[in-house]
This record gives structure tokens, C-alpha cells and sequence, in this order.
């Protein structure tokens, strides 16, 4: 997992994105600039420390706290379907039921890049958040895919009453394991934004990586 979250960041804070046969420079896409930026900031970690395993996830952490963190999991479905799942963000409420209320396309930049409006279900202590991204997919020559996500500042079209609008950083990588299994590996760091219980926002991080799960089950359907 190291080693992976080494590379995107090394890619992205050297000033361009390489995958491949694609190469994306900076000034391409203002939008999409913002998510390596917010990607290269999230990823500038050294090391990771397993924190624990729950429902088949394997959840790591910074040494030294925050909400950064890392779930890794073994799918038993081939790649091609679990990126598809994790692609087609309007249907994500519908197998992510313990933490989306809401996902919309706001808009297709290009094949590859979209900027999605998602909120989240509340947890104990936590209000509802909302959150506007860019996502963007890349497909590798081994077969891989890699999905990276960051906050923009844009104004969602169907806003939702009750919210707080928060900030997200993420990677997702499927990678192919034989022909039929997907190592899906998600890093995800947020800022929830306002005040809130310390034990509060401990329990909400360590249920980010958790979308992955959900994701498993419904992959291998």
C-alpha cells in the first residue's frame, strides 16, 4: 500500500499525472488540477500503521492521528465490473445504503472526468455532510485502474437542506488478482468541518474505508 501511495504522490507533486500511455500536465484541466493538488497534499506520508480489520477490510493510519485512512480488501470479481460500480456514481446510494443519501453527476468534463455532489448519511454525533468533487478514472496498461477525487468549490444543483459542506482527498486503485479478483485499495482523507467530538470523528474516519465493503458485496452479486 506504500509503495503505491508513494508513487501517486511522487507523480503528482512532480508537477504532472503519468499512467501509462497517458500523461496529464498540469493547466490541462483546472478542475482536475485541483484533484492532484488535493491528492499530492493527502499522500505525502512516509509510512502507514495498520489500525485494524473490520467485515474483511484491512484499515490502516498516520502514526500520529487525523482522519487519513487506508482499507484495503480482495473482491471476488474482476475489475472491469468493480470499476464500473464505483464509476456509476448515481447508483452508489443504492449499494453504499449505510452511508449515501444522495450522489449526482453535476457534470461530465470528458470521458474520464466528472465533478459529483454526494451526501452522506448521519452517524452518531455527526450531522449530514456534504461534499463536492472532481473525480477523475485512468485505466493502466496492466490492467489496473486508478480513480482520484478532490473537493472543489462549486455550488451543487439539488442542494440539501441540513448539511455542512466538507472537503475530501482520495485514491482509489483496483488492480487485477488472476483473472476474476480486483485488490481494491482506498485511501481517503477528509475535513468534516465545524465542531465535533474528538471519539466522534475517530469513529466516522475509521468508517470511511468501509464504502470498499460495501462495494465487495455488491460487486459479487
Amino acid at each position: 500500500i506504500t509503495q503505491m501511495l508513494r508513487l501517486v504522490s511522487a507523480a503528482v507533486l512532480g508537477g504532472g499525472f503519468a499512467l501509462g500511455n497517458v500523461v496529464l500536465q498540469q493547466g490541462s484541466f483546472p478542475e482536475r488540477d485541483k484533484a492532484w493538488a488535493s491528492l499530492g497534499a493527502t499522500l505525502e506520508i512516509s509510512a502507514l500503521t495498520k489500525k485494524k480489520s473490520n467485515d474483511g477490510v484491512d484499515i490502516f493510519a498516520r502514526p500520529k492521528g487525523g482522519t487519513f485512512r487506508c482499507g484495503q480488501t480482495l473482491i471476488e470479481a474482476p475489475v472491469s465490473k468493480c470499476a464500473a460500480l464505483w464509476w456509476d456514481f448515481g447508483a452508489r446510494p443504492s449499494w453504499d445504503e449505510k452511508s449515501t443519501q444522495q450522489c449526482v453527476v453535476e457534470e461530465n468534463i470528458d470521458s474520464s472526468t466528472k465533478i459529483v455532489h454526494l451526501v452522506s448519511k448521519p452517524k452518531p454525533l455527526i450531522s449530514p455532510r456534504d461534499f463536492v468533487f472532481v473525480s477523475v478514472r485512468e485505466e493502466r496498461l496492466d490492467g489496473s485502474v486508478l480513480f482520484v477525487q478532490g473537493s472543489v468549490e462549486r455550488e451543487p444543483s439539488q442542494p440539501v437542506s441540513g448539511t455542512v459542506r466538507a472537503t475530501v482527498q482520495s485514491v482509489m486503485w483496483m488492480e487485477g488478482v488472476g483473472t476474476s479478483q480486483t485488490r481494491c485499495t482506498y485511501a481517503v482523507e477528509i475535513d468534516p468541518k465545524g465542531w465535533l467530538p474528538g471519539k466522534a470523528v475517530e469513529m466516522a474516519a475509521d468508517d470511511l474505508p468501509m464504502v470498499i465493503a460495501a462495494l465487495r458485496d455488491r460487486a459479487q452479486q
